[in-house]
């Protein structure tokens, strides 16, 4: 479950840095305007490949660094277990 969560999120963080990296590409699949029928969107293709971009950055990060406290807070009790097998045996 760990290494799902943190292979999404490198996945999420590698995209949002693509999207400040070579903008480029995401800026030509943006739909023009009228394309979606009634539905507008408001700003410019600019505006939208980086708010995305800055999502996927944050969204990526917040995995990995619940990655990153889970993997800790195992370790945290191995850590607690030795002490506790040092104290008994030592």
């Amino acid at each position: 479950e760990t290494w799902s969560a943190a292979t999404l999120g490198v996945t999420f963080v590698l995209a949002g840095r693509s999207h400040f990296t070579m903008p480029e590409a995401f800026t030509a699949i943006y739909p023009t305007p009228g394309s979606w029928g009634f539905w507008y969107l408001p700003g410019s293709a600019e505006f939208h490949v980086a708010w995305t971009g800055v999502a996927e950055l944050l969204g990526g990060s917040g995995l990995l660094l619940g990655c990153l406290l889970s993997i800790a807070g195992q370790s945290r009790g191995l850590t607690l277990l030795a002490w506790a097998a040092r104290a008994v045996f030592l």
